[in-house]
């Protein structure tokens, strides 16, 4: 004897309205995203604070820090005439001359007369505008 097979007809609109399903599927994924997120927050979390230990080394003392911190002097500006290799991290890049030539004298060099004439032009401007805020 021979089993008839069964036809199922199945469809889904018959049973959740399209709109409501629509809104299941977009909260379910809503949920896993945020289990998701969860997941890798708590693992970074985990991370950060098992490399806390106070075993490593510290990057900077407090001298480091103060010296940082501090503003800066007439002295740390200077080159000291003979430089050993890597004292103080510094490294000149070409050979000392006795005579810049032309060309470099224009290219890095600023004339102390245009740096005052800015600076005097800044006071002028100063000036004027306090005079300007008396007025009423």
């Amino acid at each position: 004897m021979k089993t008839p097979k069964l036809k199922v007809n199945f469809k889904l609109t018959d049973y959740v309205e399209p709109h409501i399903f629509k809104i299941y599927l977009f909260s379910l994924f809503s949920i896993l995203m945020l289990a998701v997120l969860v997941v890798v927050g708590v693992t970074i979390f985990r991370s950060v604070n098992a490399g806390g230990d106070s075993s490593e080394p510290e990057l900077y003392t407090e001298e480091d820090i103060s010296a940082i911190l501090k503003s800066p002097g007439l002295t740390d500006f200077i080159i000291p005439e003979s430089l050993e290799s890597g004292e103080r991290g510094l490294t000149l890049y070409r050979e000392p001359m006795k005579m810049w030539p032309e060309s470099m004298v224009e290219r890095y060099i600023i004339p102390p007369e245009e740096l005052g004439i800015e600076k005097i032009r800044e006071e002028n401007r100063k000036s004027i505008e306090n005079v300007l805020d008396d007025i009423p």
